[in-house]
């Protein structure tokens, strides 16, 4: 059901309205009322050129069940014309409020702005500017709307779409109290499209104005992120260095670490690598993510030296594979890579046994997944034989 009954009719509480906002932009309507019509009714006629109020209130009232009804393309061509025809009719403004309506539903956001605007330009005593919140151009229950639309895009990875409808909110909302998680899916969405000058520019303003203080550990990590990806290595260790000291308690911590190791893989140092690893080994020696990520890195690097260092290679992947794989205390990616790395040479040892071995631990104990689902892949057919 696209259309809520008129206002005049049907008195929504801000807690109902908002239910059914959510709920229809994420599809979790409950059951459907009775079929729309599939024509439109008859178009009232108007004598011309000056029209009996009773004419007027009839063509205001079709005028209105086009709208209910969802014939929005004939309800925007009549609309704009009735009201140039009738300038001094009393209900033009409430008119123009659902043109505007009608333009969000359509996802006609420019549209909708312009008609905002105009209403409250026009008409600045109305109720409903009013609704609209004056000058600030909404009211809190059409912010929940627009909020849900933009993080809707962005979970549906609509990331151009999600930028511009946060753009549009952070002007009709100024002062809405979700502008700060706004500006979270507006640098995550400028990260994932690749817009590094704009994601770099807004990324500080958040972390330099504290909008979202619980975000800031995450969206430096997405600052280091596309450093690395621009091949900005030594900007990137610098960055990671700072937000091991200001997030200590991140719970993507593990992830700072593994971004620092990343930057010597990226540069084929390998001994560098190893030695990074072992620090970070050293300095955190109980079975956890800060040691499982280090230490899938530490295997990594041994077994991408000139020659490798298959052996010495072979206790560090073990030891990540002991014990039940589906520790929460652990990583999935990283045990994956483990697994991956432990199977593999004992395929290249000849060593089936111990290839199959380990190959019925990852299907028998570690977490359904994208990580699983690489190691199951790649060697499952082990387990037919």
């Amino acid at each position: 059901m696209k259309r809520s009954k008129m206002k005049k009719r049907v008195v929504f509480t801000p807690f109902i309205l908002l239910c059914s906002c959510l709920a229809m932009t994420f599809g979790i309507c409950g059951n459907e009322q009775s079929p729309k019509p599939t024509e439109p009714p008859e178009e009232p006629v108007l004598s011309s050129p000056n029209p009996s109020l009773q004419e007027q209130m009839k063509y205001f009232n079709w005028l209105m069940k086009l709208y209910q009804d969802d014939f929005d393309a004939l309800f925007q061509e009549k609309a704009p014309v009735f009201i140039a025809a009738n300038p001094d009719f009393s209900e033009n403004d409430e008119i123009m409020f659902y043109q505007m309506k009608s333009y969000r539903y359509l996802k006609k956001w420019k549209e909708a702005r312009d008609k905002a605007n105009e209403i409250i330009q026009k008409y600045p005593e109305s109720g409903y500017t009013a609704k609209m919140g004056g000058i600030n151009g909404r009211t809190e229950d059409q912010a929940a709307f627009d909020y849900a639309y933009l993080v809707k895009d962005y979970h549906e990875k609509r990331f151009e779409e999600c930028i511009e409808k946060v753009e549009d909110y952070m002007k009709f909302y100024p002062n809405n109290w979700r502008i700060p998680q706004a500006y979270c899916f507006y640098s995550y969405a400028l990260y994932h499209s690749g817009n590094k000058e704009k994601f770099f520019r807004i990324s500080d303003k958040f972390l330099n104005e504290s909008l979202n203080p619980g975000q800031n550990d995450h969206i430096s990590f997405l600052q280091a992120t596309m450093l690395v990806k621009q091949g900005q290595y030594q900007d990137a260790f610098i960055l990671i260095e700072k937000m091991k000291t200001r997030y200590p308690e991140s719970d993507i911590f593990h992830k700072f670490l593994e971004l620092r190791l990343e930057c010597f893989y990226k540069q084929k140092d390998y001994a560098g690598l190893e030695r990074e690893a072992d620090e970070i080994i050293k300095q955190y020696p109980q079975k956890g993510k800060k040691w499982c990520t280090a230490m899938a890195w530490k295997g990594i690097a041994m077994m991408n030296s000139t020659p490798p260092k298959t052996e010495e290679a072979l206790p560090v992947f073990e030891s990540m594979l002991e014990g039940n794989l589906s520790d929460t205390g652990v990583t999935d990616e990283n045990i994956a890579t483990a697994a991956i790395w432990r199977i593999w040479i004992a395929e290249e040892k000849g060593d089936r046994e111990t290839a199959k071995k380990y190959m019925k631990k990852v299907k028998t104990e570690m977490k359904e997944g994208v990580h699983k689902k690489r190691v199951m892949e790649r060697f499952e057919s082990l387990l037919n034989e």
